[in-house]
């Protein structure tokens, strides 16, 4: 994380006091590791992280430990039926980013709020083909149309023809100066 932090800021393309990091299982942990331990990230987002409370090495603290030192905010999904992180983990977790940083815990416990929970496989136009249920487990098995994904690449170049060039606002926020 110190060596791609280090190669940003060289580069000279890349606002230094904006850096963010996101990671999923490992990086999750490792998501957790670089906002604790690098002054220069900020906004830290967590999809899964787990071994939450075991170091790596015999010199270095487990990435909970270091959870006092996060700067920015967080935000960190994980499901109610996985067991790393397992939801007494993310109870720990969201208790202790609480005390150090100040978290406003949303989950599926929420009035108002409803989770996925469940997966799904969409057509290259966003329709959704074949859903799995919210309140089981479930492995989908669906077929897809080679041909037609194929075709809808070729024939909706949304993404190969875009210009870029055109987006240069997207990444600022709406309250930016």
């Amino acid at each position: 994380i110190g060596a791609t932090i280090d190669w940003m800021g060289k580069r000279g393309d890349v606002d230094m006091k904006r850096l963010g990091i996101v990671g999923h299982c490992m990086g999750g942990r490792m998501s957790f590791l670089g906002a604790s331990t690098h002054k220069e990230i900020g906004p830290c987002v967590v999809y899964y992280g787990g071994n939450m409370f075991k170091p790596w090495s015999d010199d270095g603290p487990p990435p909970f430990d270091l959870l006092k030192d996060m700067k920015g905010p967080v935000i960190g999904f994980s499901g109610s039926d996985d067991q790393n992180p397992s939801p007494e983990d993310m109870d720990k977790i969201s208790a202790e980013l609480t005390r150090c940083v100040g978290l406003e815990r949303l989950d599926g416990e929420a009035p108002g709020i409803e989770f996925w929970g469940h997966s799904f496989v969409a057509d290259p136009f966003g329709v959704v083909v074949a859903e799995a249920p919210a309140d089981s487990a479930a492995t989908l098995v669906v077929d897809v149309d080679l041909a037609r994904v194929e075709s809808v690449r070729r024939h909706w170049p949304f993404l190969r023809d875009r210009r870029v060039d055109a987006y240069g606002g997207i990444g600022r926020r709406f309250d930016d100066a």
